[in-house]
C-alpha cells in the first residue's frame, strides 16, 4: 500500500509540473516548431484527411494530435461555440520567432503531451523494477524523471519527443521481459512499441538495438 501511495505521489508531482503554466504563453507560441505541428494537426482534423501534408516527423504524432481535437470540437459544437471544424483555430506567424493561435487548438495537444510525459514516469518505475533494482531505486528513478527539466519542458509543447520517450520506455520494458522468459509475445510487444516510437519520430527506431542486442 505504501509503495502505491509513494508512486502516486511521484506521479502527481510529475503531472503537476507538466501542467503548470501549460497555457501561460498563449495566444503567443514561442517554440519554433510547435506552430507547424499544430497547423498540420488542425489541417488533418478540419479536412478529415489522414495525410498530414508534412513528413518531418512520423504521421502517428500528427494523427494523435488531430484526434484529440475531436472531443474539443464536439463539445464546442454542443455549446454553440463552433460551427465548422476550422473554427477550432489555426496558428499564424507574426514573425520568424513568434506565432499566435487560439487556445482551443493548442491546449488539447499540450495536454496530450503532458499525459504521455506523466505516463513515462510510471514506465521508468516499471523498468527499474523489471531490472530488479528494488522499490526504492525504482521510486527514486521515477522521481528524478518526474522533475527532469528536459522532460518537463518538452511536455509543455506539441513536439514528438515526449511520445518517443514513452514508446521507447515501453519497448525497453518488453525487452527486459524477453531476457527473462524469451516469449514470442514479448518480442511482439517490443517490436510494436519500437514501431510506434518510429511512427512518431523516425529516429525512435533506434530503440530496436536493445531488442536485437
Amino acid at each position: 500500500m505504501r509503495r502505491r501511495v509513494a508512486l502516486a505521489a511521484v506521479l502527481a508531482v510529475g503531472l503537476a509540473m507538466r501542467l503548470w503554466g501549460i497555457a501561460s504563453d498563449l495566444p503567443f507560441m514561442h517554440h519554433p516548431d510547435e506552430p507547424a505541428h499544430v497547423a498540420n494537426a488542425v489541417g488533418m482534423f478540419a479536412t478529415r484527411d489522414l495525410n498530414p501534408r508534412g513528413f518531418q516527423y512520423g504521421s502517428l504524432f500528427f494523427t494523435l494530435h488531430a484526434a484529440v481535437l475531436i472531443p474539443v470540437y464536439l463539445g464546442g459544437r454542443l455549446l454553440g461555440v463552433f460551427v465548422n471544424p476550422i473554427d477550432i483555430g489555426h496558428p499564424f506567424r507574426q514573425n520568424l520567432a513568434v506565432a499566435m493561435s487560439q487556445a482551443t487548438c493548442v491546449v488539447p495537444g499540450r495536454l496530450l503531451t503532458a499525459a504521455f510525459g506523466t505516463a513515462s514516469i510510471a514506465l521508468v518505475y516499471a523498468l527499474a523494477l523489471r531490472l530488479r533494482l528494488g522499490h526504492r531505486a525504482a521510486l527514486f528513478s521515477a522521481a528524478l524523471f518526474a522533475v527532469s527539466p528536459a522532460n518537463v519542458a518538452e511536455a509543455h509543447v506539441i513536439h514528438p519527443n515526449t511520445m518517443v520517450v514513452f514508446f521507447a520506455l515501453a519497448c525497453l520494458c518488453a525487452c527486459v521481459r524477453v531476457l527473462e522468459r524469451d516469449a514470442l509475445g514479448d518480442y511482439q510487444r517490443a517490436g510494436a512499441a519500437a514501431g510506434l516510437a518510429a511512427a512518431c519520430k523516425y529516429n525512435g527506431a533506434i530503440v530496436l538495438v536493445a531488442l536485437v542486442a
